[in-house]
């Protein structure tokens, strides 16, 4: 009984660390029309940004395109290779609570 109760307190545990540190993922920022022809790192993504084009992440792995849901975040981060960390929402968007620039 003591086991079963160390292994739920140790699985409740686990689980509230997950749920506070947030997602992880690494990939670029990039604005949404340039992601979608493959195109994710250097300073000409900014200039389509501040035209108003959406600011979107693009996961490393998968390549797969995420909508940021407060781009303000990483607006200084456009065209560059980051860690977002956040959390990913049923749409496929992501909040991001942090961002890192990987050199």
């Amino acid at each position: 009984m003591l086991k079963t109760m160390l292994m739920q307190i140790t699985s409740l545990t686990l689980a509230s660390a997950g749920l506070i540190l947030g997602e992880q993922w690494t990939g670029w920022v990039t604005d949404e029309p340039c992601a979608k022809t493959g195109q994710y790192a250097g300073e000409a993504h900014q200039k389509h940004v501040d035209q108003g084009q959406a600011i979107v992440f693009v996961e490393e792995s998968t390549k797969k395109i995420h909508v940021i849901q407060n781009a303000d975040l990483v607006n200084k981060l456009v065209g560059q290779k980051v860690t977002l960390t956040g959390s990913a929402k049923p749409d496929g968007s992501i909040e991001v609570e942090s961002a890192a620039h990987i050199r």
